[in-house]
């Protein structure tokens, strides 16, 4: 994936969400991480979960997962420690 195609997911993502059909985004998200090594994709489905979800203990899962590829950006440390925090983990 480039970030052109990381981006306009993103974009997608959204309009799902707020047409209130987040759960389609969340099924796109996964798909996409599932057949994909890359970190970003990850992030996204561990950072969207957390932020429309509220579902902490998956979204930490999606992020421990991007971490373990190899992610580099804080954001992704931030959200995940977040995440953590939310789960109630130490």
């Amino acid at each position: 994936d480039d970030e052109e195609q990381v981006r306009s997911r993103r974009v997608l993502i959204d309009l799902l969400a707020e047409s209130d059909r987040q759960q389609e985004g969340i099924d796109l998200l996964r798909r996409v991480a599932e057949r994909s090594q890359d970190w970003r994709h990850w992030a996204d489905l561990g950072g969207f979960v957390l932020s429309r979800e509220g579902s902490d203990r998956y979204a930490v899962e999606a992020l421990e997962k991007a971490i373990s590829l190899g992610a580099q950006n804080p954001a992704v440390f931030m959200t995940y420690a977040r995440a953590l925090q939310l789960s109630g983990e130490p």
